[in-house]
C-alpha cells in the first residue's frame, strides 16, 4: 500500500463545515480536505492508486499549460440544450433515499422502482420515497447534493480531512489521485483548470471521493456564459454532472452556487 501523501484529522462528523473554516484558518499554507470515513477512505486509496505521480511534477507542468487552449481543442460536442428530464433527476434523489451512504446518480426508473418493489416486500413503509419521485418529476426540481453532504458518513459518527500542505489552494489536486477523475483527466490540466477556477472566481477543494470533487467559491459564477463554460470545462475533462447540469443543459444550476459538485461516473 503506498503512503497516504499527507495527514489525516478526525473530528466529528456534525462538525464538518466548523472544522473546515478552523482548520483552513489554523495555517496559512494548509489546504483541508474532507475524503468522509477515514477507514473507507485508506481502503480506496490502497485499492484505486497503483503509482502516485509527484505532485511537484503535476505542478510544474499545469503553469506551463494554456488551459484555454486546451479546453478550445478538447470541447465536447454540445448538442442543442434542453432540459434534464425530471424523471433523471428524480431517480437521483429517490436512489439517495434507499442508499443513504452514498448520494447515487442513476438516470435508470426502472432499477430504482425495482429497488423500491424489493424494499417493500420486506414490509417496510417505502410510501415516502414514492412520493418524492412524484413530487419532483411533477415540479422538474433541480436537486443535487451538496460537497460536504455527499462525503459525510451516515453510518459513523466521525470525518477524516485530509490536510494539503500547498502554496495556493489549486494546487491541492495534485494531491488527491485516488478518484475517478485522476483516471479521467491527465493530472496537469485538471490542475491547470483547478488554477483557473482559482484565479476567476476563488475556487477552493474542499471535498473528494472516489467519485467527485467538490469546490466553494469565494466568487460564485454570475453570468450564464461562464456557467457554461465552466460546465464544458469539466465535461472535456471526463465529468459528468456538475451540480444539476450535464451533457446538454444550460449550466443554470452553477449561477449563484457557493458550492459546486463535480461528479465522475
Amino acid at each position: 500500500m503506498l503512503t497516504l501523501p499527507f495527514p489525516l484529522e478526525i473530528f466529528p462528523a456534525d462538525q464538518a463545515d466548523a472544522a473546515l473554516d478552523r482548520l483552513r484558518q489554523a495555517r496559512a499554507n494548509i489546504v483541508p480536505v474532507l475524503l468522509g470515513d477515514a477507514d473507507i477512505f485508506s481502503t480506496e486509496w490502497a485499492e484505486s492508486v497503483d503509482a502516485f505521480e509527484p505532485p511537484e511534477a503535476v505542478l510544474a507542468e499545469a503553469r506551463e499549460l494554456d488551459p484555454d487552449a486546451w479546453f478550445t481543442s478538447h470541447r465536447v460536442p454540445d448538442p442543442a440544450p434542453r432540459r434534464r428530464a425530471a424523471l433523471g433527476r428524480a431517480a437521483r434523489v429517490a436512489s439517495r433515499i434507499l442508499t443513504p451512504r452514498r448520494a447515487a446518480n442513476s438516470q435508470d426508473m426502472a432499477r430504482l422502482r425495482e429497488q423500491l418493489a424489493e424494499l417493500e416486500a420486506l414490509g417496510d413503509d417505502w410510501s415516502e420515497a414514492r412520493e418524492t419521485i412524484a413530487a419532483l418529476e411533477a415540479d422538474g426540481v433541480s436537486v443535487f447534493p451538496d460537497p460536504i453532504a455527499y462525503v459525510t458518513p451516515r453510518d459513523c459518527a466521525s470525518l477524516a480531512a485530509g490536510l494539503v500542505a500547498v502554496g495556493e489552494p489549486w494546487e491541492a489536486v495534485a494531491w488527491l489521485q485516488h478518484g475517478t477523475y485522476a483516471l479521467c483527466a491527465p493530472k496537469p490540466i485538471l490542475a491547470a483548470h483547478c488554477r483557473w477556477l482559482w484565479q476567476r472566481h476563488g475556487a477552493r477543494i474542499i471535498t473528494a471521493s472516489t467519485d467527485h470533487i467538490g469546490f466553494e467559491l469565494d466568487r460564485p459564477i454570475a453570468l450564464a456564459a461562464d456557467a457554461r463554460e465552466t460546465l464544458a470545462r469539466f465535461l472535456a475533462l471526463g465529468a459528468t454532472e456538475v451540480n444539476a447540469d450535464r451533457h446538454g443543459s444550460d449550466g443554470s444550476s452553477l449561477i449563484g452556487a457557493r458550492r459546486l459538485w463535480v461528479w465522475w461516473d
